[in-house]
């Protein structure tokens, strides 16, 4: 007796198994005729190992299940570039916090340093000349609340005198400064002294970062990192 099994297509007819071919998928069993496939196709996909068939829907579902996989992973791209996007967004806000800051700062060299492994005793030095310095530049620069430090490691018995960076109150007292460093070498104290504008981020430790943004005409933020002793531009 030849076994038949019914089509699930709901076509209602039955059929011989060698006829019939099962999707790979949802197992459901279907006649040749109704799937358009061949007697020989059908013999091929069962006797040919590697080979499957997948039913109508099933490949309907698969193409649906690809398409939500890609707009998952497409969603996912959105989100991390949203995400590049709002670090970049940072780096750039820090990035014009430093500059609006550095417009404060001044650089004084060759002030002499004094010889002491006290840090609060040469920073009170450094103070002091400071004030000085820059009282014989201008009269009218408010020298209580400025910040002074010095650019660099301290090294004791050194040769070289380290540059010190002051934080002045305003842009103001930075233009009044630089207009007027002139008045410097007609001192007898400080004709050797040299003030200058600041553009570089700068940090008291022998290693100085560099942060810059680049690439304007395609929206992408490289930043670069060097290492130097201590480096004005």
């Amino acid at each position: 007796m030849v076994h038949s099994s019914k089509c699930t297509c709901g076509c209602g007819a039955s059929a011989e198994e060698h006829k019939m071919v099962d999707c790979c998928v949802c197992k459901m069993s279907f006649i040749h005729s109704c799937v358009d496939l061949t007697i020989t196709e059908i013999r091929t996909i069962k006797t040919k190992k590697g080979l499957s068939w997948s039913c109508k829907n099933c490949n309907t579902l698969s193409s649906a299940i690809s398409e939500l996989k890609a707009a998952i992973l497409s969603l996912q791209a959105d989100l991390q570039l949203k995400s590049v996007n709002d670090d970049m967004f940072e780096m750039m806000l820090s990035e014009l916090n430093e500059r609006n800051i550095r417009k404060q700062n001044v650089v004084i060299f060759n002030v002499k340093e004094v010889n002491s492994l006290d840090g609060a005793q040469r920073q009170n030095h450094d103070i002091d000349v400071v004030r000085d310095v820059l009282s014989t530049v201008s009269s009218g620069i408010d020298l209580q609340h400025i910040e002074v430090q010095r650019i660099g490691r301290y090294i004791e018995n050194g040769n070289r005198h380290r540059p010190i960076k002051v934080k002045l109150n305003n842009a103001k007292d930075v233009h009044t400064v630089i207009r007027n460093t002139s008045k410097l070498r007609a001192s007898q104290s400080y004709n050797s002294i040299n003030i200058s504008l600041v553009n570089c981020v700068l940090h008291s430790r022998t290693t100085l970062s560099i942060y810059r943004l680049t690439g304007p005409e395609d929206n992408l933020i490289t930043i670069r990192r060097l290492k130097l002793n201590w480096t004005l531009e």
